[in-house]
């Protein structure tokens, strides 16, 4: 399933995946623009769909103490986070060979 569009109204948040950019260099051909420009290999991100904004969340809910078994509150703010693993990447280094790539390559 591909990313989903953010309907107009609903809040947004930055992608993780590309930075806000709508773009990736995901090619093993050298990127020669700055970090924030799209060269000619750079691909629209597949995590946002090339628009630079996931969908946020304007609301958190919080379940009491017992797994659920008590008062619910519901704060505003919030939305995805980060993937702690890939750091929004994508993609982990897991294998025991050297990264002969950059650190988002």
């Amino acid at each position: 399933m591909g990313p989903r569009p953010v309907a107009p109204g609903q809040p947004r948040q930055r992608c993780f995946k590309c930075e806000g950019k709508g773009f990736c260099h995901d090619s093993s051909m050298t990127h020669d623009k700055g970090p924030d420009e799209r060269c000619f290999f750079c691909k629209p991100c597949t995590g946002c769909g090339g628009s630079g904004a996931i969908a946020g969340s304007n609301q958190q809910v919080a379940y009491g103490p017992g797994g659920g078994f008590g008062p619910m509150v519901v704060t505003t703010g919030g939305g995805k986070q980060r993937c702690f693993k890939c750091e929004g990447k994508g993609f982990c280094h897991d294998s025991s060979m050297d990264h002969d790539k950059g650190p988002d390559e």
